[in-house]
């Protein structure tokens, strides 16, 4: 019988930062209440998006947040909620599955959200003085510490979020990370 050694993973659910923005009549309590006045304003990062750099520091920053905050409490492939590890992964393999709100059938180009995960990771690194990361990897190097040359391995879910203003998340993003290091 031969020893099987699986590896350890972790699942961060980041939720898109953004906002529900009413459309209509604000002061009528029966528009208010119907849902389809109700319209998301996720704050996504695409690589078609022409922003002003002083904006795209601001989306990037309210990202790295996001990331940080999710990193706090993770779910752990054994079971229960941890907070993710810091300096103990040398390797790493990251999945990320980006879920959005609104209408069923909107096709989307996966290489455009490569920006947004980008962010991702680079907050799930060491940083910098300016720009702290979480430590988890060394570096996102790819083929050192990241599985792959093009980390994070990227997929758009299928289905809408199913979610009711103005509550929920206008976004998700889940990232599946996943420990190769040789040493443990």
């Amino acid at each position: 019988m031969t020893d099987v050694q699986t590896a350890r993973s972790w699942t961060l659910v980041i939720a898109a930062p953004g906002e529900w923005k009413f459309e209509g009549d604000p002061t009528s309590t029966v528009a208010r209440l119907a849902a389809k006045n109700y319209k998301a304003k996720p704050q996504w990062l695409t690589l078609n998006s022409r922003l002003h750099w002083r904006t795209k520091d601001r989306l990037k920053k309210k990202w790295r947040d996001a990331t940080k905050e999710a990193a706090q409490a993770v779910e752990f492939s054994g079971g229960g909620a941890v907070r993710l590890p810091a300096g103990q992964v040398t390797r790493v393999r990251i999945d990320a599955v980006l879920h959005f709100a609104g209408r069923r059938g909107v096709k989307r180009d996966t290489e455009n959200w490569r920006e947004t995960t980008k962010v991702v990771v680079d907050a799930l690194k060491n940083g910098t003085v300016k720009y702290p990361g979480w430590g988890f990897i060394p570096d996102d190097e790819p083929g050192k510490h990241l599985h792959c040359e093009d980390c994070p391995h990227l997929r758009i879910h299928p289905d809408p979020l199913d979610t009711k203003p103005p509550y929920g998340p206008v976004g998700l993003v889940v990232v599946t990370l996943t420990d190769l290091s040789e040493t443990r």
